[in-house]
């Protein structure tokens, strides 16, 4: 329980902005989640933990930490988490400068997301898949990508998602 508050306030201090406090709260929360040995907490916490560094922009630790995470969540057998981790890479990459990488880990997202029926997912890796393309100065594959997120988002009755789909 103690874990699950740390990571509860890390998540709040990323909401508000403050990407060092809210890694100081999930390196806490992983060390009482190695000392439980709770692999799905561990991986949890490396998944938060490269989202600070992500919001710190450093390259580094974020790509690390995202590749443990996914381990974790491969070996666990928890697909919906490593399809959210795969999703979180592509964007790291696409972010980072490497369309071209990312556009490799969101359709691994994508594949595990319509795997697995999970809608929204999908469609979230797909606005990722669209900004990657982008990138890449890809307009018409962007466009075409934007606009199934778009009607995905709208589907599941996501209307942050439809916005997200709209902006990238």
């Amino acid at each position: 329980l103690e874990a699950d508050a740390l990571r509860s306030i890390g998540n709040s201090h990323a909401a508000l902005g403050r990407p060092a406090e809210s890694l100081e709260s999930h390196r806490q929360a992983l060390m009482i989640n190695r000392e439980t040995n709770s692999a799905e907490g561990i991986a949890g916490d490396y998944s938060n933990m490269a989202d600070a560094h992500l919001d710190l922009g450093e390259y580094g630790p974020t790509l690390d930490l995202y590749g443990k995470a996914l381990d974790y969540f491969r070996r666990a057998g928890i697909r919906s988490n490593e399809a959210i981790v795969l999703t979180n890479l592509g964007n790291a990459y696409r972010r980072f400068g490497q369309p071209a990488r990312a556009l490799e880990q969101l359709r691994q997202a994508l594949t595990i997301n319509r795997e697995i029926g999970n809608r929204d997912g999908a469609a979230f890796a797909l606005t990722g898949i669209g900004s990657a393309q982008y990138a890449m100065e890809d307009y018409a594959q962007s466009l075409e990508s934007h606009r199934l997120a778009l009607a995905m988002q709208r589907e599941v009755g996501s209307r942050p998602g439809e916005a997200g789909a709209l902006v990238e």
